[in-house]
């Protein structure tokens, strides 16, 4: 049976991995644990400037965006669940690894994922599926039909670039 499903999101609180858990969590009256991991990493490395402060505030700022959509969603469905944020830290290295931990300190039995895989900047990481499935025996499931990360960097980029305009 199945008692606390994670789902991570990344760039959009409307993907098919948010409305799988949730049609999850309604079949077996689970709770919902959303993440949303802002991964700083692509940003520094395309970054022209030093200074990362505002970049990783606009990042932030973007993700507690997501939070809120996504517990708005989690209230729409009558589902019970919270939606947190986490930066990535340098003990985490990976985003697999950032929601594997998560999925472990909240002892969720189902982790959900959308299609994406990472990037090219994280080649050395592997893909996101794979680092959650290295870190954690937690069932692991993929939603069909997610958005790709593509967007991940256009989006809180172009508000840091108006607020600097």
């Amino acid at each position: 049976m199945i008692k606390h499903i994670l789902v991570a999101v990344s760039h959009d609180a409307d993907c098919a991995a948010l409305r799988f858990a949730i049609g999850q969590a309604r079949e077996h009256d689970a709770y919902v644990s959303v993440l949303h991991v802002v991964d700083w990493m692509p940003q520094v490395i395309v970054a022209e400037c030093q200074d990362f402060g505002p970049m990783l505030a606009c990042l932030q700022a973007h993700g507690q965006d997501i939070v809120g959509d996504v517990a708005r969603k989690l209230d729409d469905a009558g589902c019970r669940g919270q939606a947190k944020m986490i930066t990535l830290s340098v003990k985490d290295f990976t985003v697999g690894k950032a929601i594997a931990n998560f999925a472990h300190e909240v002892g969720a039995d189902m982790i959900v994922l959308g299609k994406a895989k990472s990037a090219w900047w994280r080649w050395f990481g592997g893909n996101v599926y794979s680092e959650v499935q290295r870190h954690s025996d937690t069932k692991l499931l993929f939603a069909s039909g997610a958005k790709t990360l593509a967007r991940t960097i256009a989006r809180p980029l172009a508000r840091l670039a108006m607020s600097h305009g």
